[in-house]
């Protein structure tokens, strides 16, 4: 088992339970995506900026096309998206 957290509240207790009940999650998944959530919604701007780098770069790696430019997406004599 990892390290407990114990918060006293009726009121936190009846608003995970609710949740979880609706989501078919156990309250400890609820409670971790809640603060997940919650630690996005409050980041700098650096974390975005830090956190959407990270995905692109996943993303980047994850491509096979390896003759793939940004210039295939657009009509070249319109300038249009494909």
């Amino acid at each position: 088992m990892g390290r407990q957290l114990s918060i006293r509240s009726d009121r936190a207790y009846e608003l995970a339970s609710a949740l979880s009940r609706k989501r078919h999650k156990s309250i400890t998944k609820v409670v971790e995506e809640a603060l997940a959530a919650f630690q996005q919604a409050n980041e700098t701007e650096d974390e975005t900026v830090a956190r959407w780098k990270k995905m692109l770069e996943h993303t980047w790696a994850q491509r096979n096309d390896s003759d793939f430019k940004i210039e295939d997406l657009y009509d070249p004599e319109t300038g249009l998206p494909v």
